[in-house]
């Protein structure tokens, strides 16, 4: 195994553990009215990490958008707009209980990434 085995994201992120919970309101874009709470399981400046209960019953797929209406939980974060994310992976196996996804923002406003970029570099 190689000694440069560095981390090699573009933006350092946060990981959260089960018990301290951060959720986001997600709509799709066939159905902006209608949305859904599911949970961060990490986050940075650049994207999230999702997990959804196969329960919810919508599939992901590498490419969709989805749109980011705001968070919930431990962390201040307000959104001036709607964000649309894109999922830039996907993680759905049968015997996982949750289906999981790493989403990249899209034209995040600055104000938005300095505050999230502020709780990163607390942690």
């Amino acid at each position: 195994m190689s000694d440069n085995n560095e981390d090699k994201r573009r933006f350092k992120r946060i990981v959260f553990p089960s018990e301290q919970t951060l959720t986001c309101m997600v709509s799709f874009p066939d159905n902006p009215q209608k949305t859904l709470e599911i949970n961060i399981i990490n986050l940075s400046e650049g994207g999230i990490g999702i997990s959804m209960p196969r329960s919810m019953g919508r599939n992901l797929f590498k490419g969709d958008t989805l749109i980011l209406q705001g968070f919930k939980g431990s962390f201040p974060i307000l959104l001036e707009k709607k964000i649309d994310i894109e999922i830039r992976w996907v993680m759905d196996h049968p015997f996982l209980k949750d289906i999981m996804a790493g989403c990249q923002f899209i034209n995040m406003p600055q104000s938005v990434c300095n505050k999230i970029k502020s709780i990163v570099d607390s942690e």
